[in-house]
């Protein structure tokens, strides 16, 4: 039998339908309370309730969210009057410590409401009628999620001090290789010592970890390159179908042996658990580049992005998409080459991914809404979107969409257009910002191909935009 939480969820709608859907998709988890309500008697459930969490009709948000306010200026006292009755009388009540975080329902049919959700103090939203398992999940990441990792983020320009959760952390290993910046349980025990054998390889310590897996600095023995190892997750050995389709994409994106395209060299597997190498670049990714001197000048930016359509002109020509585009996938070379990195979302079109089944599709900031919005599959055109948000960040310091959290975020992307790069930096021509707008259309035929962007570029800023720059700001 399951525990109930100590978790509260207080439910006011007058939809009978929505309060019953409510209390069966929660109750056998956490403490539901349902009921209908009108705005004069918000305040007193949500005082009398102490919720951890607010179900409520969208026509009640505003007055669910002043009272959230009001709750959570009282934290640390005990006791508070407040003014509940119509004959205003003040009575005493237990203060929640603070304010409950609100759920919004939006009937179908109204999707165009959905923003006006988040803007009224809502963290997220329910479609009506509900879905148990929709609600339940968002619930639960209501208490799993942590806030800051999507509050609205700083420019580039705010000191580290001064930010809750900066977009860009500075990093200070120059070694670069196609990895997730996530670190999870390493798949072999950190390698202090070098004599640790996979295959042909030697192995070194752990230079990164990922949800993808675990990738470390290698040795190959008979020749004596410096490699990167990745090694896959051990549950990647326990589906046939999934071992199958890793070599063959693997092999598929081994056969690319492009500039601005991180070089696989070969896949196998050691105990049961596969792997494959890959060079070992030395340089800086360019979040962290971004993050020291954005807004960067016209012509770098562009020639980075230019450098990475190339890069997913090629792989596109395979049939691949990247599906994880943004500036930490972006490695600066010292010869100013800047290459294309971790593959670990990489899919060929029509085909099945080899990634996980709860797997979240890239980064909120940098997601496509044809991938929000479901059933849609993904191509090339989705890369071009968040290489238009890329360069959008280059040029401004600033993401065009932000949010009070994960939601909010993948919303905007789904229903706002996008912003005006000139609106945060008016130096950008009109003709640039033009061209970022499209690279972000909500439609992706409205899109440019990676080879009309990189002629595009070449046309307007001349071809100082095609092939590697001086890299002068690297680490030493």
């Amino acid at each position: 039998m399951a525990t109930t939480s100590s978790k509260k969820i207080l439910v006011l709608s007058s939809d009978a339908r929505a309060c019953h859907a409510a209390t069966s998709a929660l109750s056998k988890k956490y403490s539901v309370y349902a009921t209908p309500c009108d705005r004069d008697d918000v305040t007193r459930y949500i005082f009398k309730m102490s919720p951890d969490v607010v179900l409520c009709d969208l026509e009640l948000l505003r007055a669910v969210a002043a009272s959230a306010r009001l709750a959570s200026s009282g934290e640390g006292q005990e006791k508070r009057v407040v003014d509940i009755d119509p004959g205003n009388t003040t009575v005493e009540l237990n203060s929640p410590k603070s304010g409950p975080q609100i759920i919004a329902f939006v009937h179908t049919g109204e999707e165009t409401r959905i923003l006006e959700v988040f803007d009224h103090g809502a963290e997220d939203y329910v479609l009506t009628p509900i879905l148990e398992e929709e609600l339940k999940s968002k619930v639960d990441m209501l208490f799993d999620e942590d806030p800051g990792n999507v509050t609205t983020p700083p420019t580039y320009h705010t000191k580290p001090e001064d930010v809750p959760s900066p977009i860009f952390n500075t990093r200070q290993n120059t070694d670069k290789f196609a990895c997730d910046n996530q670190v999870p349980a390493p798949i072999l025990a950190p390698v202090d010592d070098p004599k640790v054998i996979v295959g042909n390889y030697e192995l070194g310590p752990i230079v990164g970890q990922g949800g993808y897996g675990v990738v470390y600095r290698a040795v190959e023995r008979s020749t004596g390159q410096v490699v990167a190892l990745k090694m896959l997750p051990k549950e990647a050995g326990q589906q046939p179908e999934a071992v199958a389709r890793f070599f063959r994409e693997s092999a598929a994106i081994g056969r690319l042996n492009h500039p601005n395209i991180v070089k696989f060299f070969e896949s196998d597997s050691h105990q049961g658990r596969f792997y494959f190498t890959m060079e070992l670049c030395e340089g800086i990714d360019l979040k962290d580049l971004a993050d020291q001197q954005a807004p960067l000048d016209l012509v770098q930016a562009a020639n980075y992005i230019s450098q990475i359509a190339c890069g997913l002109a090629a792989i596109s020509s395979l049939g691949f998409v990247h599906r994880d585009v943004k500036p930490e996938n972006m490695l600066l070379c010292r010869d100013g080459r800047v290459k294309l990195i971790d593959f670990g979302l990489v899919k060929m079109v029509d085909a099945v991914t080899i990634t996980c089944d709860n797997d979240v599709l890239g980064t909120p900031y940098y997601m496509g809404p044809e991938y929000i919005a479901g059933g849609t599959e993904l191509d090339a055109r989705y890369d071009m979107y968040s290489l238009g948000v890329t360069f959008f960040v280059f040029l401004t310091g600033h993401y065009p969409f932000v949010g009070r959290n994960t939601a909010h975020v993948l919303e905007k992307h789904l229903r706002e257009d996008p912003p005006h790069a000139r609106m945060h930096n008016p130096k950008i021509p009109e003709v640039i910002d033009r061209l970022i707008t499209r690279m972000m259309a909500k439609l992706p035929d409205d899109r440019p191909s990676p080879k009309q962007l990189i002629d595009e570029l070449a046309s307007l800023l001349g071809h100082k935009v095609l092939g590697p720059m001086p890299a002068r700001d690297l680490a030493a």
